[in-house]
């Protein structure tokens, strides 16, 4: 979300207590943080980790019900604090994000949906050490790919 002027800190609090509220919904991890750099510095995102899509679901479902996120949502419309995009849902292709590391770099690709087994092998074999051999992916139909390096 990009904070709107002099409402960082409120931004940051709606966010950790949404993201609380997912967490007691049955979340497995969190994680609120700032872009430091690229397109969307200064920008906030959250992110929550689920065990699989109908966990993710679930807790989205049971999150709308629930008084503090109810209350947080009519405090986005009485009184913004940023412009916000998504929800996004992710999955895990290879290997597993760690929320609690202090820094990722984030790339994303944009690729074909009939070259998505050829990106994991690429992943496999390159990992985080030669990521632009994506660039050399013919694109087709699109499906966004987000490499988030593990180390």
């Amino acid at each position: 979300a990009t904070p709107l002027p002099r409402k960082s800190n409120l931004l940051e609090t709606r966010m950790r207590t949404a993201l609380g509220v997912m967490a007691q919904k049955g979340a497995t991890a969190t994680r609120c943080w700032r872009v430091v750099m690229g397109d969307n510095a200064g920008n906030f995102g959250m992110g929550a980790k689920f065990e699989d899509f109908e966990a993710a679901m679930c807790a989205f479902d049971e999150a709308m019900q629930d008084p503090i996120f109810q209350d947080l949502s009519k405090q986005r419309w009485d009184d913004p604090a940023g412009k916000g995009v998504g929800p996004f849902m992710m999955r895990d292709l290879y290997e597993t994000i760690d929320l609690s590391t202090p820094v990722h770099i984030v790339r994303t690709y944009q690729i074909s949906r009939n070259n998505i087994e050829k990106a994991i092998e690429i992943m496999k074999v390159y990992g985080q050490n030669d990521l632009e051999v994506f660039d050399r992916i013919d694109i087709g139909e699109w499906v966004t790919l987000t490499l988030i390096p593990s180390e």
